[in-house]
């Protein structure tokens, strides 16, 4: 297969060109709420506790965990657009596995607390988040906010993370319920674009190597974009083309390269799939997989 030569290189300070406009995400948002909410309201209690694709949580608890996104969203733009980008009151610091841990427990705990209530938690959740969303102007966009896991982002970032959780998260639902669930095809734009915030935050550092792994995810139309990613074993980045001639890559489809970098699927299941080819050791992939775990 051909590479291709589409944007990035990456963009880590500017909105790509192919990426929604900000009027296109917050639609992509309500489109997403509006959907989830119709998907939920038509479950019997039996099937809201079927197990998602997110090992510790039924269907259920991942609309806790889209409930608790939002209310912390909502406070901490409140709080941005007022000047205050720090943590929130009583915030303690700790590791990564602690909080994914603490989170998962939280969300199962709010989801008994509410009961039949989690879908009307829900539609007030998102109510007051997209009440937020709307009182920004166009030059309150880069309002610092206050994030959990990456300290102080702009209020675009935080629009696109929102897609972020909605996107996936309505995956892990669906996969618990359809036998082939599919991620938006609305939605993969913005989560190309999010790739390098996404894999900054889950990557897990090692030992420094001898020479760095690089690696090459080209994908298919309509999106044809290489995805370079070089790991040095204790630090990472995103060369481009001629900072980095050997490179070991990976053709597929840009929602299977997604939902392989949100943990959701193995490159194995890829390759099994038909959905990642490779020319190589497919262990690189289970490489791949140790430095970029999920959150």
């Amino acid at each position: 297969m051909p590479r291709h030569r589409s944007p990035p290189h990456y963009l880590k300070n500017e909105r790509s060109k192919t990426m929604p406009s900000i009027e296109q995400q917050i639609e992509l948002v309500k489109t997403l709420v509006n959907d989830i909410h119709t998907r939920v309201a038509s479950l019997s209690p039996e099937q809201l506790a079927r197990p998602s694709a997110c090992a510790d949580w039924q269907v259920h608890d991942v609309l806790s965990h889209l409930i608790g996104g939002a209310e912390r969203q909502t406070d901490s733009m409140r709080r941005g657009r007022a000047g205050d980008s720090g943590p929130a009151p009583g915030f303690t610091p700790a590791d990564s596995t602690t909080l994914s841990v603490n989170n998962a427990q939280r969300d199962i705990q709010r989801r008994e607390q509410l009961g039949d209530g989690l879908l009307s938690a829900f539609d007030t959740a998102y109510a007051s988040l997209q009440e937020q969303i709307d009182g920004l102007g166009p030059d309150d966009w880069e309002t610092p906010c206050w994030h959990l896991r990456r300290g102080a982002i702009s209020a675009a970032d935080y629009l696109e993370l929102r897609i972020q959780e909605l996107a996936i998260h309505d995956w892990d639902m669906r996969h618990g319920l359809e036998d082939s669930p599919q991620l938006n095809a609305d939605c993969v734009s913005t989560l190309l674009s999010a790739t390098p915030k996404w894999l900054g935050m889950c990557f897990r550092p090692g030992e420094k190597l001898d020479s760095p792994v690089v690696y090459e995810f080209d994908l298919a139309p309509p999106y044809e974009t290489s995805i370079i990613v070089r790991v040095q074993g204790d630090s990472f980045d995103f060369p481009a083309e001629d900072e980095a001639p050997d490179r070991w890559t990976v053709c597929g489809e840009a929602p299977a390269f997604l939902l392989f970098i949100y943990g959701r699927i193995t490159g194995r299941e890829a390759i099994a799939a038909n959905e990642f080819a490779i020319t190589g050791d497919p262990a690189l992939l289970d490489q791949f997989e140790a430095w970029f775990r999920g959150v």
